[in-house]
């Protein structure tokens, strides 16, 4: 909508009529998994990745997108980092992360075998 028409400001429309209907209840959120459970997966991406350093190494001729290990959490925290974790330790997995998937990373050290 234009604000101005014919060089005259036009006031904001009314705001809609209010519902007597109650707001409707949001989602319960997801029970994040435990520590320990966190833990297990970070480590079993851990190895993921030290298994494909290793085939790729091996010379592996051709990369494709699935070939590559990404990280197995949720998209709000794909690094499974847990709240009770020490700080260290949650700012070395996530530099560990961005040293593995940062696009401009990943690509610098696989770029020529990326297949198209």
């Amino acid at each position: 909508a234009r604000l101005f028409e014919g060089g005259r400001h036009r006031p904001p429309p009314p705001p809609p009529p209010r519902s007597s209907e109650p707001a409707p209840r949001a989602k319960k959120a997801a029970q994040p998994a435990s520590e320990a459970a966190m833990a297990q997966r970070r480590a079993k991406d851990d190895q993921s990745w030290r298994d494909f350093e290793t085939r790729f190494k091996a010379g592996q001729a051709k990369l494709v997108s699935c070939d590559i290990p990404w990280p197995t959490g949720a998209p709000e925290n794909p690094i499974h980092i847990h709240s009770g974790m020490p700080k260290e330790l949650a700012l070395a997995s996530i530099r560990e992360a961005l040293r593995r998937w940062h696009p401009d990373k990943l690509l610098g050290l696989f770029a020529g075998k990326l297949s198209t």
